[in-house]
């Protein structure tokens, strides 16, 4: 009836032909995952990204805190690090990810993609870095063991 949704029809039919659909699912959850971690999903941080880098700060500093002192800076260093380690993973994988979506022989470059989730994670650091003490002093992650 319509030419154009045969010819809509007939390029889905090719694709699905072409492609895996466990391939598709795998890289889309794969680049959802990644958008979740990125800086692009701002709005989740408090709920995702905040909860890993404290899960990861935690465990390491309190072992670490049975040898040395560990200060309330060290800790918030070392969990804006894995924050932004959380961010540039996040990045990475929609980098990867997408890549192999659009096109199936795409290489994984570690280098480049983690140099794309480095640079936009250092540009959202900046933002975050204009203003942090109002930002971290209502977040309450600092344990009441750091000194």
């Amino acid at each position: 009836m319509y030419p154009w949704i045969e010819k809509i029809k007939n390029s889905i039919k090719k694709y699905t032909q072409e492609h895996n659909y466990g391939y598709i699912i795998k890289h889309a959850v794969s680049f959802f995952i990644g958008f979740i971690l990125s800086p692009l999903s701002w709005w989740n941080d408090i709920f995702v990204n905040v909860p890993l880098a404290w899960a990861m700060t935690w465990p390491i500093l309190k072992l670490l805190s049975f040898i040395i002192p560990i200060s309330k800076n060290f800790f918030l260093a070392v969990f804006i690090f894995n924050y932004w380690i959380t961010n540039i993973v996040g990045m990475a994988m929609m980098h990867h990810s997408g890549k192999k979506l659009i096109n199936k022989d795409a290489k994984f470059e570690i280098a480049q993609d983690l140099l794309i989730g480095i640079i936009y994670s250092i540009i959202i650091a900046i933002i975050f870095i204009l203003n942090p003490g109002e930002i971290l002093s209502s977040l309450h992650i600092i344990p009441v063991w750091a000194k």
